[in-house]
């Protein structure tokens, strides 16, 4: 339950913000601003934030473990979606490929995975 109360929270803010939007409460430079300070500051800081505990064994064991998951699973994806995009032109390819690779994963995915596995996730 505590999962679906965080989605619910987002997707509530994602309405205040299509709200915002369409009643020009913010404007299109306001929103470049507010996905800088995301991007370039809020983002890294939650990062490190979560960064902030003692290192142990099994810790850098778990961490070694995701690097090598992710590896292995953008690998397959890479050549999965190289794959499904064949048949378009090679700059085109290029970009989907990677547009496939790269998931918007961060700004609902840290708050749901928090939520679902609790702050050492």
């Amino acid at each position: 339950m505590t999962v679906l109360m965080q989605v619910l929270t987002l997707f509530l803010l994602m309405l205040c913000g299509l709200w915002a939007m369409r009643r020009q409460v913010v404007t299109q430079s306001g929103l470049s601003g507010l996905n800088a300070f995301v991007l370039n500051f809020a983002q890294p800081a939650l990062i490190l934030a979560r960064l902030q505990q003692d290192a142990s064994l099994q810790l850098m064991q778990e961490l070694l473990w995701v690097l090598v998951l992710a590896c292995v699973i953008m690998t397959i994806s890479g050549m999965v979606a190289h794959r499904v995009f064949r048949g378009q032109e090679q700059r085109r390819r290029s970009v989907l490929t990677v547009l496939s690779l790269a998931s918007n994963c961060g700004f609902m995915g840290y708050p749901v995975i928090t939520a679902a596995f609790g702050e050492d996730a």
